[in-house]
């Protein structure tokens, strides 16, 4: 069953040369290492970020955005359509050079251009020879700023657990009281309004002036209209940036929050 919570990542590739390599491992938990990204220029290769961390030079990394999508604001079924993606989705892998405070320069520029606003994170990636999943494998959950679960293996990784990381992704609609009438049958909704529930988080920041209703978000689903209207539960999965590793070109796809009820 996918995610009611939304936005489900794992990176299992092997990708270009290797730079410090861990020999075999026991592995479990939450693995990886997370900062939000402030500013970012593409043509420089350079990253600035709340925290450095635990980055040092010859890290692996993922640089990935994870909102910025533009959509549909009007009160009409075609409320929440996503009219331009942008730079939502856009990821790729790349080598730390060096860090100078809390910027981060790296081996080459980068092949895509981000924007900080649609919450940009950098998630440091460890490597293995061979690694043995011997606990649940998991993502910090997603806090409006960060959390993602990717590794790289470069011989063999063996499931003697799961990689779960259900409920760690785009959050749900929070709770909200409203009135207890039973004629809005309105898409969109101030976030102050006591008429409809909020939506779920998507690849679309949330607008405080349609943050509410059955409208869509996205790829979130949209919120219960009035006393005890369902949300929109389970949201959609929509198809965002690919990137490509070793000659293979992989797609990411995102998931959204359900919508909270009524």
């Amino acid at each position: 069953m996918p995610d009611e919570k939304g936005f489900r990542t794992v990176f299992l590739a092997t990708i270009f040369s290797t730079p410090k390599v861990i020999s075999q491992i026991s592995i479990g938990g939450v693995i990886n290492d997370y900062s939000q990204v402030t500013t970012i220029d593409s043509s420089c290769g350079k990253i600035s970020v709340v925290s450095i961390g635990p980055f040092k030079p010859n890290d692996l990394i993922l640089i990935i955005q994870m909102q910025g999508a533009e959509i549909d604001q009007t009160d009409l079924p075609s409320s929440g359509s996503v009219t331009n993606l942008k730079n939502a989705g856009f990821y790729e892998l790349a080598e730390v050079s060096h860090i100078a405070g809390t910027t981060i320069s790296l081996k080459h520029k980068l092949v895509h251009t981000y924007d900080p606003d649609g919450k940009v994170q950098v998630v440091k990636i460890p490597i293995y020879n061979n690694a043995k999943v011997t606990s649940p494998l998991t993502a910090t959950t997603w806090n409006g700023n960060t959390g993602v679960l990717a590794l790289k293996v470069n011989g063999t990784l063996e499931l003697q657990a799961d990689i779960n990381v259900n409920s760690t992704g785009f959050r749900g609609g929070s709770l909200s009281f409203g009135t207890p009438d039973c004629d809005e049958i309105g898409y969109a909704y101030p976030d102050q309004s006591t008429h409809a529930a909020r939506k779920g988080e998507g690849v679309s920041i949330a607008n405080v002036l349609t943050n509410k209703g059955r409208g869509a978000n996205g790829n979130g689903g949209g919120g219960g209209n009035e006393h005890n209207g369902g949300g929109g539960g389970g949201s959609t999965w929509l198809k965002v940036g690919k990137v490509e590793i070793n000659g293979v070109d992989v797609q990411l796809w995102l998931q959204g929050g359900r919508g909270e009820r009524g």
